[in-house]
């Protein structure tokens, strides 16, 4: 059982409410409490509470576990029109399957390897561009899937068929077929809108455009240092020579960065 206390007879509303200096001075509440606390409790005013609870009041909660993340046609996991960057959003839906996750309690099979702490692994931003990709996909129509040629993946994302499907690198050959919309533009703005443009290619020097023999025009580089295992492990470099003409390649090994180990290496080149 408990008391409540009016406003008007309560002290701690003065300095919670806020009031004058003078006001707070002069008051009698403020100094020595309300007038009936110098009665006995039983002269107290009487305005009792029980834990009595109406019929029709209590309401029901439940608890919802989500165990799959989908997108289906027209849903949306995040709100794409409040982003100006890609990195940006891709960064959110990271943090939303993240949460998902962590509350699913291993229960989505999608989300078992998900990083639930730390930072993101490569496989979290693979799952979260997929997921953004059928995000971007929620508006596929049938004249879409006609037009472009648009057949199914294993993870039931839309690809197009074009002219480079013999192509080795899987998103050549199947690019993933994105829809007109705000996740179209943060695409095309990651590349088009950066802080600096790309230098004017200069044109090829007469070198590389003039037939000659092969090796008469070189170019050199380095490369290492790798490890090597001849009884004893020890440090190797590769010095390769590059034809500007016709592009062969030719490679000699270097015992080390010297000037002297380099002209031996050149001298065996050139015989």
């Amino acid at each position: 059982m408990f008391h409540h206390v009016k406003t008007a007879d309560n002290p701690a509303d003065l300095a919670s409410r806020g009031v004058l200096p003078k006001v707070l001075k002069d008051s009698s509440l403020w100094w020595n409490g309300p007038s009936w606390m110098v009665h006995p409790v039983e002269r107290w005013p009487k305005e009792e509470f029980g834990e009595e609870v109406q019929e029709g009041i209590c309401m029901a909660l439940g608890l919802t576990t989500c165990t799959e993340i989908s997108c289906a046609k027209g849903t949306i996991i995040v709100d794409v029109k409040r982003f100006s960057s890609l990195q940006k959003l891709i960064r959110t839906i990271l943090f939303v399957m993240r949460f998902m996750a962590k509350v699913s309690g291993g229960k989505c099979n999608t989300l078992i390897d998900f990083t639930k702490r730390g930072s993101f692994t490569s496989s979290d931003y693979e799952q979260a561009k997929k997921l953004m990709v059928r995000m971007a996909q929620s508006e596929v129509s049938q004249e879409d899937i006609e037009k472009w040629g648009l057949v199914r993946d294993a993870d039931d994302l839309w690809k197009s068929l074009g002219r480079l499907r013999w192509s080795r690198a899987e998103l050549t050959n199947f690019p993933y077929y994105i829809c007109k919309g705000r996740i179209a533009e943060l695409i095309v703005k990651q590349w088009n809108v950066i802080p600096f443009e790309q230098p004017e290619f200069p044109p090829y020097p007469p070198e590389r455009m003039t037939v000659s023999r092969p090796f008469e025009k070189i170019g050199v580089d380095l490369f290492g240092p790798m490890w090597v295992k001849n009884g004893t492990a020890s440090k190797r470099w590769v010095a390769l020579f590059t034809c500007l003409v016709t592009r062969a390649i030719h490679m000699e090994v270097m015992k080390n960065m010297s000037a002297e180990a380099f002209m031996q290496t050149f001298r065996r080149f050139v015989s």
